[in-house]
């Protein structure tokens, strides 16, 4: 479910706040597991006074998916949600996924569009490697 905070006065320039959430919930079957995901949502819109003295209200925008659990054995370790995408910088732009060290790509950058610790054309140790001029141009990556 997607829930947004607003106030009563005009928002950061960034707009309204959005939360996702991931809920299990138990029902025979997907309306009522829709309605259930629904009063839970509504059950948590929420308005209090923040510490600018603005009112924020927390309200319900969309119940977005209710699929079945991937796994049924919630006693161990299991898959909860599965989705899939196609444009993946169009997700980033949502949710930066984690650098990972293996893949360049990925690699955090400083203003100017370099890897921190490593020289420009080069690896940590200096030596040339191919350089991929995608990498300087992931969205929020420089």
């Amino acid at each position: 479910m997607v829930m947004e905070a607003v106030t009563d006065e005009a928002g950061p320039a960034e707009g309204p706040l959005h939360q996702e959430n991931f809920v299990l919930v138990h029902a025979h079957d997907e309306r009522s597991a829709r309605e259930r995901v629904e009063r839970r949502a509504r059950d948590a819109e929420t308005s209090y006074l923040n510490d600018r003295e603005q009112t924020v209200g927390w309200r319900l925008k969309a119940v977005v998916d209710v699929r079945e659990a991937e796994d049924t054995d919630l006693a161990k370790d299991a898959d909860l949600y599965t989705r899939h995408f196609r444009d993946r910088a169009a997700y980033e732009r949502v949710e930066p996924l984690p650098y990972r060290g293996d893949d360049p790509a990925q690699a955090p950058r400083t203003s100017h569009g370099a890897v921190p610790g490593r020289v420009p054309g080069g690896g940590p140790t200096g030596r040339r490697e191919a350089h991929d001029e995608r990498a300087d141009s992931v969205p929020g990556r420089g």
